[in-house]
Parts: C-alpha cells; sequence; structure tokens
C-alpha cells in the first residue's frame, strides 16, 4: 500500500473528473428540460438548440439524441407548412427561408428541397431575364438568346422570357434543320405561280433568297405549281412548295439546299440516321420500349436491361421525339409517410365469491378394516370385518375482486412509395404445435412436433395513393386478434382459439391532416354459479354453499392516421408535355407546316436593321407586263426587294410574279417607342434615297431585383482573405444595428472541398450587461454545413447595438477560393418575433 501524501495528485485528479462529469450531466439535464419547456410552448427552433446543448455535454444519453431527432422532425413540418404559407401569400423569399430551414432539419423531408429548389430557380429565372433584358437593350443578342435559355432551363413558363424571345425571334436569323441559312432579307415576300415549272420556282427561290437549289435528278420536270402566297416568310414559301409537291430536303450549309422526292429509296439515301441513348431512372425500360413503338412505331429499338437503358436508331426528328416522350414519363413516383398511433385500451372488472367445492364428486361403500379407500369389488365369507364409508368434498369460501387496466400505445412511422403496400404489426407470434405420428403394421409409431406460429395483436395495412392535388387516397385495413388457450387433443396437438375484430376502409386525406379511427370495441360480461344440486336452491343454505364468478371485460382500439408527404413527382410543365410530331405518316419534331404555326410578326416589331443605300431597281411587274403574261398584279403588293436584272424575263421563266414595294422615301427620325424599346424602321415609298439611320435606343432603367427589406441589422464576416494549407484562420461574425436580438440561430456554409472547420467561439456582443447565454455548434459531417445555436438566458430581454456574435476557426484543407457564406437566419427578439437582418459572406483563398 502507498503512502497517502505520494498518491494525493491521483486523488485530486480524480475528484476534479468526477466533479466534472456530474457538473457536465447537471447542464445536460438542465439544457434536456429547458428544451422540454421551449417544446411545449411551440418554440421548436429554440427547442432544437437545447436538446443540441444536451447532446453535446451528454452524448451518451441516447434520450436526449432520440428527443432532438423528434423535434427536428417536428421543427422540420413547420417550417414547411409556414413555408407554404409564405408561398401563398406571394413572398417568395420568406417561403424559401422557411423551406432550406425544413430541409436542413429534415434532409429525409425532401419535398420540402423539392419546393425550395422550384423557388430559388424562379427567383434566379427573373433574375437572368433582367439580365436578357439588358443584353437585349444592348443589341447583343446572342448573349440574351443563351440568358434566355438558361431561364427555360430553371422556369420552362416564365411569361417574361417567353414574351423576350419573342421580340428577339421577330428580327432574328433563319434557321433550318440547325443550319442557320444565310438568307439575303429576312422581309416577306408575294409568290403568284400559275402552272409554273417546278424548277423555274426554285430558281425564282433562288434568286429571292441568295439560296443554291440542287435539285434531284428524278424530280418530275413537267411538274407544274399553281400557288398564290402573300406575305410569307423563306421558310414558309419553302416549306409549303415542298410539302404540296411531295419533296424533301437536305441543307448542307448556310447557303446550299439539296431537294429530292419523298421517296423510302431516295429518304433512305438522304436522310441523316441518329444512334441514341436513353438512360431511364424510374420507368422500367421495357415498358418503355412498348410506349416509343405504340406512338412512334419505332423499328430499330434495343433494351439494355442491365443498366435499364434504350437505344435508338433513327431520323433525328424521331430521337428528338423519343427524348421528349422520355422526359415526361421518367419520373420519380411519390412517397408518403405514415405517423401512426395505435391506442389499445383493455379494462375488466372480476369478483369470485362464495363457498367452493374441491371436488364435484361424491362417494360411498364399503371398506375394509384398515384401508383407505372404497373396495370397488371383493369376496368374503362375510362382512364382519367391513365397514361402511362415504366421501365428503373439502370447501373454501373465496372473496376477491380484480380491477385489471391496461393501456398499449404505439406510434410508428413508416413511410411508402405511392400505391405500394405497408404493413404493421403489434403483438406477438403465438405457437401452434401439432403432433404427427408414423408407423404401424404392429410396430410402435414415431411422433413429430411441428411448430407454426400465429400472428396475434395488432395488424394494420396501408395501401396510399398520392394525388397530385396534395391528397392522400388510403386503403386502411386494420384487424385485432386475441388467443385463448382451449388444451391439448388426445394426440397432444394444442388448440388456439383466436378471436378476431376487422375493419377495413378507404378515406381521402389532405397532406398533415390527421384522422382517427375508433370504435372497435368488445364488451364481455360473465355470470358463473357453482353449486350443490337441490341444497343449493333452499333459501339461506344454498347461497351460502354456493361460488359466484362475474367478469365484465372491455377492449377499444383507436388508431390515428396522419399522412406527410415527403417526396412529390415532378410533374413536367405544359410545354414538355404538349409535344408535336408532325403528320401521321410524316414524324417530325414540331408541327406539320410548322413554319405557319405561329402569327408572323410585322416589321414593326422586329429590331431596326442596319441602314443601307437602297439600289436603284427596276420593277418586274413592268417586265411581266410587258411580255403579257403577268395579270393585275399591282405595286401594293410588293414585300420584297430583288435587282431585276437577275429575274428571267422569257415567257418560259415569267409564268411567276414577284412583286416589289416602292423604294423607301425620306422620313422623319421616329420618336422612341413608348415601351422604352427601340424605334422601329419607317415605312419604305421613295425609289433612290438611303433610308435615314435609326434613333439611338434611350436608355431604360430597369427595376433591381426585388430584395426583402432590411432593418434590424447586418450581418458581416470579419478576419482573413487568405489561409495556408494546414493553417488556421479566424472569421469573426458580427452584426452592426442590431435590434433586440435576442435568439440568433442560423447555418454557416462552407467549401468543404478547401476548408476543414475547427471549432466555434462565442463572442461577446448577447453577453452584454452579464447576461447569461447558450451557444453550441453542431457541424454536419460531409455535407460543409455548420448549425450554430445561439441565445441569451431566460430573464433577458435582447441586445441591441453592434458587435462580435461568434468566432469561426477554419483550417486550410486544398488550394483554391473557398466561399463562407451565412443562411438560414432565424433571428428573435424576446417575443419570438422575426427580426429582418441581411446575410454576409466572403471568400477565403487557400494557398
Amino acid at each position: 500500500m502507498f503512502p497517502m501524501k505520494n498518491n494525493r495528485p491521483v486523488v485530486i485528479l480524480m475528484c476534479v473528473a468526477v466533479l466534472s462529469l456530474f457538473f457536465s450531466g447537471c447542464a445536460g439535464q438542465k439544457a434536456f428540460m429547458e428544451g422540454e419547456k421551449l417544446t411545449r410552448q411551440g418554440k421548436l427552433d429554440e427547442a432544437v438548440v437545447s436538446f443540441a446543448e444536451a447532446v453535446q455535454k451528454n452524448p451518451e444519453k441516447q434520450e436526449y439524441r432520440q428527443k432532438l431527432i423528434q423535434t427536428r422532425n417536428s421543427a422540420a413540418t413547420k417550417h414547411l407548412e409556414s413555408g407554404r404559407e409564405f408561398l401563398a401569400a406571394g413572398k417568395r423569399v420568406e417561403a424559401l427561408s422557411d423551406l432550406r430551414m425544413a430541409s436542413a432539419y429534415a434532409p429525409s423531408l425532401e419535398v420540402a428541397a423539392q419546393e425550395a429548389k422550384i423557388i430559388e430557380n424562379q427567383l434566379r429565372a427573373d433574375e437572368l431575364v433582367t439580365e436578357a433584358e439588358s443584353f437585349y437593350r444592348a443589341r447583343r443578342i446572342a448573349q440574351a438568346k443563351n440568358t434566355i435559355d438558361a431561364v427555360f432551363n430553371l422556369e420552362p413558363e416564365n411569361a417574361a422570357a417567353k414574351a423576350l424571345l419573342g421580340k428577339i425571334n421577330a428580327g432574328g436569323k433563319t434557321v433550318m434543320d440547325g443550319v442557320e441559312l444565310d438568307v439575303n432579307s429576312a422581309q416577306p415576300i408575294n409568290l403568284k405561280f400559275k402552272a409554273t415549272g417546278i424548277k423555274d420556282v426554285f430558281n425564282i427561290l433562288s434568286k429571292l433568297s441568295g439560296i443554291n437549289f440542287i435539285l434531284d435528278e428524278e424530280i418530275k420536270t413537267q411538274t407544274n405549281v399553281t400557288l398564290l402566297l402573300e406575305n410569307a416568310t423563306f421558310p414558309q414559301a419553302l416549306e409549303l412548295i415542298l410539302q404540296l409537291n411531295k419533296l424533301g430536303k437536305k441543307v448542307l450549309n448556310s447557303r446550299t439546299i439539296i431537294v429530292y422526292p419523298r421517296t423510302k429509296e431516295k429518304d433512305k439515301q438522304f436522310a441523316d440516321q441518329l444512334i441514341q441513348t436513353f438512360y431511364l431512372s424510374n420507368i422500367d425500360a421495357k415498358k418503355a420500349v412498348n410506349l416509343l413503338r405504340t406512338m412512334l412505331q419505332l423499328r430499330k429499338i434495343y433494351v439494355h436491361e442491365e443498366l435499364n437503358a434504350l437505344i435508338v436508331r433513327d431520323t433525328p426528328d424521331v430521337i428528338k421525339l423519343c427524348a421528349q416522350i422520355l422526359e415526361s414519363a421518367d419520373r420519380a413516383d411519390s412517397e408518403v409517410l405514415f405517423e401512426l398511433e395505435l391506442i389499445d385500451v383493455a379494462k375488466s372488472d372480476d369478483l369470485e365469491i362464495g363457498t367452493q367445492l374441491a371436488a364435484k364428486r361424491y362417494a360411498f361403500g364399503l371398506v375394509d378394516s384398515g384401508a383407505t379407500g372404497i373396495l370397488s369389488s371383493f369376496v368374503a365369507d362375510s362382512v364382519k370385518d367391513l365397514e361402511f364409508m362415504f366421501t365428503v368434498p373439502t370447501a373454501t369460501f373465496d372473496l376477491k375482486k380484480s380491477l385489471t387496466d391496461t393501456d398499449l400505445l404505439a406510434s410508428p412511422k413508416i413511410r411508402v412509395k405511392n400505391k405500394e403496400k405497408a404493413k404493421v404489426v403489434v403483438g406477438s407470434k403465438e405457437p401452434v404445435v401439432t403432433v404427427t405420428t408414423t408407423g404401424g403394421g404392429g410396430v410402435s409409431g414415431t411422433t413429430q412436433d411441428n411448430i407454426q406460429y400465429v400472428d396475434v395483436g395488432i395488424k394494420l395495412n396501408i395501401e396510399p395513393t398520392i394525388q397530385l392535388d396534395n391528397s392522400v387516397f388510403v386503403k386502411v385495413g386494420l384487424e385485432v386478434s386475441s388467443a385463448d388457450d382451449l388444451g391439448k387433443t388426445d394426440s397432444g396437438s394444442i388448440l388456439l382459439r383466436i378471436n378476431t375484430t376487422n375493419a377495413e376502409t378507404a378515406l381521402t386525406l389532405k397532406d398533415g391532416e390527421r384522422t382517427i379511427i375508433g370504435g372497435l370495441m368488445r364488451n364481455d360480461t360473465t355470470n358463473n354459479k357453482e353449486t350443490i344440486p337441490f341444497i343449493g336452491d333452499i333459501p339461506l343454505i344454498g347461497p351460502m354453499l354456493s361460488y359466484y364468478k362475474k367478469g365484465k371485460g372491455k377492449r377499444e382500439i383507436l388508431l390515428s392516421i396522419t399522412p406527410h408527404i415527403v417526396k412529390n413527382v415532378v410533374i413536367p410543365s405544359q410545354a414538355e408535355t404538349t409535344i408535336w410530331s408532325g403528320g401521321e405518316e410524316d414524324l417530325k419534331a414540331g408541327p406539320a407546316f410548322g413554319t405557319f404555326a405561329g402569327s408572323f410578326d410585322p416589321e414593326t416589331s422586329r429590331l431596326p436593321e442596319k441602314a443601307v443605300p437602297a439600289k436603284q431597281v427596276v420593277s418586274p411587274v413592268k417586265a411581266a407586263a410587258a411580255t403579257g403574261i403577268l395579270e393585275n398584279v399591282g405595286a401594293e403588293q410588293a414585300a420584297v426587294s430583288v435587282n431585276a436584272d437577275e429575274i428571267p424575263v422569257s415567257p418560259e421563266g415569267l409564268a411567276a410574279a414577284v412583286v416589289l414595294p416602292p423604294s423607301v422615301v425620306p422620313a422623319e427620325t421616329p420618336e422612341p417607342a413608348a415601351d422604352g424599346l427601340p424605334p422601329t424602321a419607317p415605312e419604305a415609298a421613295a425609289p433612290t434615297l438611303p433610308a435615314p439611320a435609326p434613333a439611338a435606343a434611350p436608355l431604360v432603367q430597369l427595376q433591381p431585383f426585388p430584395v426583402p427589406p432590411v432593418g434590424d441589422g447586418k450581418l458581416a464576416l470579419v478576419g482573413a482573405t487568405e489561409v495556408k494549407v494546414g493553417e488556421e484562420a479566424i472569421l469573426e461574425v458580427t452584426i452592426a444595428d442590431g435590434n433586440k436580438l435576442y435568439s440568433a440561430p442560423l447555418f454557416v456554409f462552407f467549401d468543404q472541398a478547401a476548408l476543414d472547420f475547427v471549432r466555434a467561439e462565442e463572442g461577446d456582443f448577447l453577453r452584454q450587461g452579464g447576461q447569461p447565454t447558450v451557444f453550441t455548434t453542431s457541424a454536419l459531417a460531409g455535407q460543409g454545413q455548420l448549425i450554430v445555436g445561439y441565445k441569451q438566458g431566460v430573464g433577458a430581454t435582447g441586445v441591441s447595438g453592434s458587435g462580435t456574435l461568434f468566432r469561426l476557426i477554419f483550417k486550410g484543407k486544398a488550394p483554391g477560393a473557398a466561399s463562407v457564406r451565412l443562411d438560414r437566419i432565424n433571428f428573435r427578439d424576446q417575443a419570438g418575433q422575426r427580426l429582418k437582418v441581411e446575410a454576409a459572406a466572403t471568400t477565403l483563398e487557400v494557398r
């Protein structure tokens, strides 16, 4: 044994460790009790912070950890409902904040992340539309189109983007089969053909557009065209001529197009074929191939079952149709989380009173002297040594009353996919033994026990169908059973009697709506009386020699069902589900005569072209009139200016009329349009004078993207701007102009590829005046997120002014620019009112 003085340091250390553990446990319990109090008050965000503090101080307490998970789920549901209310009121920024909080609290609540993503896309789309309008006004058309494409990727039905794209397309280039054609002019044209040869038609169309047409040798030269077309574009004129004469085209480059007859042989010769692989996530590939074959009559298609993929070979238009159909059909199904409460209440009242006889039989007879039992048979010379004997049953007096009250509560949560079945069993498996005897023919048989188990208790079957309006159609089947042991058979088999109560129903519930299924009751009443025949009927004496057993039993089952849709099917937009597919025999990714599908915008709605001197031309109307071929064609029909010398004037070549407009006359510089867009080109009139240059576009001040007002403070990240790999950097989270700040929970997002979070240290802002505070942090592993809980203690009223909330310490992990930002800010005053605080972000350069 060592001397005490030599062990004094060890004893001191042990005492310090024990005291630390004791006070740590007390602190954790205090935080846990505070969290339960806040939960009862409905302050779930603050309760999450308190439970997180309790878990941090007592990580081995599973009760604390379970309560934290439960409260985070409840807080997530509350924020989800709040976000939807904000969204219904048109407050998208506030809705986005609540939905992000819901997703952070419960990552499995996928519907919150889905709805938040939709709002983020809408807000980002609004910003991009503003940028596109700036590009459009600056005549940067390519950038404007690219920006609008990005808008449609985020929000396909954005009305502002569609309107702006319409304005841009009105003055855009001519694109055909994915190739931008170098057409001489985008102005509309008027055509009048009367029994004109097909080659002459393309010759005139080539002179008008500047596009070279190569005609296949099998085109019938004797084909004549009769056509009257007014105020049309070049693509419209070309498509109409091709369709009416059963011709096809192949665009070689911006200036050359091959024209060929639409036959199977020529389609094989000129039409391109693509091979495309479609990888499917949700729809089965075998079902998808049936869908495509039904809709598009595909022949060259292969199913790759291992990868759940389709490989298709067909024309580019058909491949595009396949992509559009699969994009609309390959959607993840919905899922719902059922919050169930099963309550089984059983009560019994049993009374046992009276005289109970040990045996129900009486015997009498002769017995031999010294024997204890009555003789059943004997042979004797005399009855001298025999005695008379009879048996009397023993009796006991019972006086017993039993009261039983049993409550069974089960609260399972089960997540199930749309139109799938889920089953919940709360009970036990009762064994049923069956004895099997084998053998015969004089040989002793062998026995074998077979044991089977039967589910006894509460069985619940659920089959949901999730509707698109966020309601759930549920088929519910409930069975309550109990087992009574009836003993054994002669062969040893165990007999059980199964008592069952069944209920089936179908109902429609809204998301988050609770319903209770009750009334599954069973009342049992038993009255037993045991007495001696005849004697038991004698007044006074009979009841005293009788035994009474009375019992009352009551059992009731209550079922509470609350559905929570955790994952919604993402419904494609109308633009994605409405797919033009051409004609019955001519599949194409667009409508038949697609160039005529939209109305032609007048010239005044297009961007003004750069002014150039107009050529003095001779109207081909006069040339045609000189030959006597063209009749009743006036100059007012003109729409396109061409050089008259380039139009053939022979009777064979001028069976077509191409009418020119009057030349441009000088006009006054137009005033800017009322909508702030650039002025349009004036109407043309005079022959030779150049058109005036367009007026400069007026400067239009665009409205900034709406940002919620900030009035209760502004956050900032102050500190290091760069850090070396392996070294630490400190960032202070400060607040300026804070207003009665009492609770300051928030999220910190950082680039986990470049930074590692080390620790967080509390600042002195909320501790002003010696006020107690609660400061906790919880890093989400592998997500680059940090949850910070910070608030004043009981009795505080909040702090105003400026100061440091807390400090963040990061360590450099890999070179690069690492972003650090504050988000999901849920600052509140002592009354629980939310404060409007501007967020902050910074960038750390890791070297």
